[in-house]
């Protein structure tokens, strides 16, 4: 079964926020929270919006927006560097913070470079 949990992360390194703390993500379009699930998929619960690979997510928080300026992340390792911390904040109880973070970087991993 595929879980999700709030998107809750840092911005990626390239942003001009260059801020080091998680914050919770909304999407741009709808204003809804944004999900991610265990196999790197986001999401918002809003009837019409786009399902997207976290690679191909774009982010853009208050001050990349107000510079016009928006982000993804580069790199495996710099995806897995930022959900690994961020994991750690979700409701999810140990057992199954332990599942749903191993089979993210299995996942993400597999999925990155298709």
């Amino acid at each position: 079964m595929q879980q999700s949990v709030k998107l809750i992360c840092y911005c990626p390194s390239e942003c001009v926020c260059k801020l080091n703390q998680p914050r919770q993500w909304y999407h741009s379009q709808c204003s809804g929270p944004l999900y991610i699930t265990s196999e790197g998929d986001v999401f918002c619960n809003s009837k019409g919006c786009q399902t997207s690979f976290i690679k191909d997510h774009i982010f853009q928080c208050e001050k990349a927006k107000a510079a016009s300026k928006s982000c993804k992340f580069k790199s495996v390792s710099e995806c897995m560097m930022t959900f690994a911390a961020s994991f750690q904040q979700t409701e999810l109880v140990e057992q199954n913070l332990m599942q749903f973070t191993e089979n993210f970087v299995i996942q993400i991993r597999k999925r990155w470079y298709q």
